[in-house]
C-alpha cells in the first residue's frame, strides 16, 4: 500500500528552522511510536530538505534531470522504513507551484503517494516584512520595505491556491503564525496537532530558534555593505554582534504603526479568502493579533552609545577586523568628519551615513589610541618586571658566591682537622709516648691527691 506524504512548505520567518531542528531531533520517536518517517533523503545540514525545491527549480547547482535520482533515492529509503507517513520540510517550496506548476516534481509526488498533504504557516504581512526586512539587510541583500510590500511577497492567496490546484484544497493546512491561535502558545505541540498527533510529544523537547536583530544592530549593518567589506570579514560581524549583545542593543520597529496599518489593510480581503476558504472561518478573520499602534514609537536610530556599544563589541573581540574596517572606511567611505563625541548632531545619525561613517573613524581612532595606552602600561609594567628580576639574578648571584666561599672555608677546615688527626694518631703510636706512660700516669694520682687535701682542708 502507498504511503502518504506531508511537505510542510514554510512560509519562511515563520519558525521553520525551530519546526525542522525539532523534526530532526524528534525522529526516532515519531518514526517508532507514530510512524512518520522524517528521510535523511534531501536532507542538508540545517534538517532542511531545500534539495527538493532546488531540483525542482534547477537551481543552486541542482538539475530538473535530477528529480527520478532524488526520488529513486526516497523511495529506497521508505521501503527500508515500516512507517506509513512521510514528511519533508522546506519553506524554498513554498512558491515553486507558482514558477513551476508543471513540474515533474508533482508527477513523481503523484506516483510515489497515495495522498499529498500541505501544511503552510503565515505570518500578518507587516511581521513578516519587518522580519524579512531585517534578514535582507543583515545577509547582505536588502530588499526595500516598498518591494516587500508588493504582491509577489506578500499576497499569499496567489501561492496557497497553487498548492490547492496541484493536491486539492482539503489538502491544505493553513495556520497563522501567532502564539496565541498555536496548541498551548507553543509552535512545535501546534504543527504535531495538524498532523494528527499527540500535541505533548513536542514537550520532551527544544528547539533553537533562529536569531533575530535589533534594528540598532541592522541600521548599522546597512551602511557596513556599502564600505567594501570582504564577506568573511562581514560573516565575522555578523558571529560578533549576536548573542547577547542584541539585548542591549534598542529594538524599534523599522515599519511605522501607519504604514504597518496601511499594509495590513492592503491584503485585507485576500487574508480575509484565506480564513474562509481554508480555516473555515466565516468572520473572515485570519489574525488575531492588534493592530500596531503608534503610541510609544519612534523611529529606529543609532545614537552615541549604540555605535559605542557595537565598536567596543567589535574592538575588544577582534582588533584586527577592526583595523579592517577602518580602511574600508578611509578607503570606501565619505571624506572623515572631525567631531567631538558630545557633538549633539550624533544622536541622530541614522539618516546621515557621512556622519555615521566619520563618527566611526573617529571612534576606530579612539580605540588605537586606548588600545597604544595600554601597550605602553604593559610595557611599562614588563619593563619594571624585568628590572626586578635583574635585581634578584644579581642577589642570587652574590649568594651563589657567598655559599661558594664558604664551601672553600670547610674544605680548608676539613684538611686541617684530618691533618691534625693524623699528627695525633703518629704522636700515640711513638716510642717517647709509650715509655712516659708511667710519668702521665703518676702525675694524674698527685694532682687527684692533692685536690683531695685541699677539699679536707676547706
Amino acid at each position: 500500500m502507498k504511503k502518504q506524504i506531508v511537505l510542510h512548505v514554510g512560509m519562511d520567518k515563520t519558525g521553520t528552522t525551530t519546526l525542522q531542528q525539532f523534526l530532526h531531533g524528534m525522529r526516532a520517536q515519531l518514526e517508532t511510536a507514530h510512524g512518520l518517517l522524517v528521510p535523511r533523503t534531501g536532507q542538508w545540514s540545517d534538517h532542511s530538505h531545500h534539495p527538493f525545491a532546488f531540483t525542482a527549480l534547477g537551481v543552486n547547482g541542482f538539475k530538473v534531470t535530477d528529480i527520478e535520482t532524488l526520488f529513486g533515492d526516497l523511495e529506497a529509503e521508505m521501503s527500508a522504513s515500516d512507517a506509513d507517513q512521510v514528511l519533508l520540510s522546506s519553506e524554498c517550496l513554498f512558491k515553486v507551484p507558482y514558477s513551476q506548476p508543471n513540474s515533474p516534481i508533482w508527477m513523481q509526488f503523484r506516483r510515489l503517494f497515495s495522498r499529498v498533504r500541505i501544511v503552510i504557516y503565515v505570518r500578518r504581512q507587516d511581521s513578516w516584512i519587518e522580519s524579512r526586512h531585517r534578514h535582507s539587510i543583515v545577509s547582505g541583500r536588502e530588499i526595500s520595505i516598498e518591494s516587500l510590500a508588493e504582491p509577489f511577497f506578500a499576497d499569499y492567496r496567489t501561492y496557497i491556491d497553487q498548492w490547492a490546484n496541484l493536491f486539492g484544497k482539503d489538502n491544505v493546512t493553513v495556520r497563522p503564525f501567532e502564539k496565541q491561535q498555536w496548541v498551548n502558545g507553543d509552535i512545535c505541540q501546534d504543527f504535531l496537532s495538524t498532523l494528527g498527533l499527540p500535541s505533548g510529544d513536542a514537550l520532551s523537547f527544544t528547539a533553537a530558534e533562529n536569531q533575530s536583530f535589533s534594528s540598532a544592530d541592522v541600521l548599522f549593518r546597512s551602511r557596513l555593505h556599502s564600505l567594501g567589506l570582504t564577506p568573511p570579514n562581514l560573516t565575522r560581524i555578523n558571529q560578533i554582534l549576536g548573542g547577547r549583545l542584541q539585548e542591549d542593543l534598542p529594538n524599534s520597529p523599522m515599519i511605522s504603526p501607519s504604514q504597518a496599518r496601511e499594509i495590513i489593510h492592503r491584503y485585507e480581503a485576500s487574508n480575509a479568502g484565506i480564513a474562509r476558504d481554508y480555516l473555515g472561518r466565516e468572520s473572515g478573520v485570519l489574525f488575531l493579533d492588534p493592530l500596531p499602534c503608534d503610541e510609544n514609537w519612534a523611529p529606529p536610530c543609532l545614537t552615541l552609545q549604540t555605535v559605542q556599544a557595537i565598536a567596543a563589541a567589535i574592538g575588544a573581540t577582534d582588533w584586527e577586523l577592526y583595523r579592517a574596517l577602518c580602511k574600508a572606511i578611509q578607503d570606501n567611505g565619505p571624506s572623515t568628519v572631525e567631531m567631538a563625541e558630545e557633538d549633539p548632531l550624533l544622536i541622530g545619525f541614522a539618516n546621515d551615513p557621512e556622519t555615521l561613517l566619520g563618527f566611526a573613524q573617529t571612534t576606530i581612532g579612539r580605540l588605537q589610541k586606548e588600545r597604544d595606552q595600554e601597550r605602553q602600561a604593559r610595557d611599562a609594567q614588563a619593563e619594571d618586571m624585568q628590572f626586578q628580576i635583574a635585581q634578584h639574578d644579581r642577589l642570587i648571584g652574590d649568594l651563589n658566591t657567598q655559599i661558594e666561599h664558604q664551601g672553600l672555608q670547610i674544605a680548608e677546615r676539613d684538611a686541617q682537622i684530618t691533618l691534625l688527626k693524623d699528627q695525633l694518631s703518629r704522636l700515640m703510636e711513638s716510642r717517647s709516648w709509650r715509655l712516659t706512660r708511667p710519668v702521665r700516669a703518676t702525675t694524674t694520682l698527685v694532682r687527684k691527691v692533692a685536690s683531695a687535701l685541699q677539699d679536707r682542708k676547706s
